[in-house]
């Protein structure tokens, strides 16, 4: 979910996505076709965002030890 936008010196303005283990480096002439793409990703990257729920690793591992002990006292 990074971007970094940075204006080159020929005044092409270049957007960098990481993807995986490599970078995307795409190039605009002008400011429109750039903010274009930009909104585009921000777009995704929030739809990304409310599927993919942040859980703390506490929260995590409370209901793993919730669920260890619930296995190992007999239910009444």
């Amino acid at each position: 979910m990074t971007l970094r936008v940075e204006v080159r010196q020929d005044c092409r303005i270049e957007i960098m996505r990481p993807r995986g283990n490599r970078s995307q480096f795409l190039h605009f002439p002008s400011l429109d076709s750039a903010m274009r793409v930009i909104r585009f990703f921000i777009k995704r990257d929030l739809e990304r965002a409310e599927k993919e729920r942040f859980v703390p690793q506490l929260h995590k591992e409370a209901k793993k030890a919730f669920k260890q002990l619930q296995e190992r006292s007999p239910s009444v």
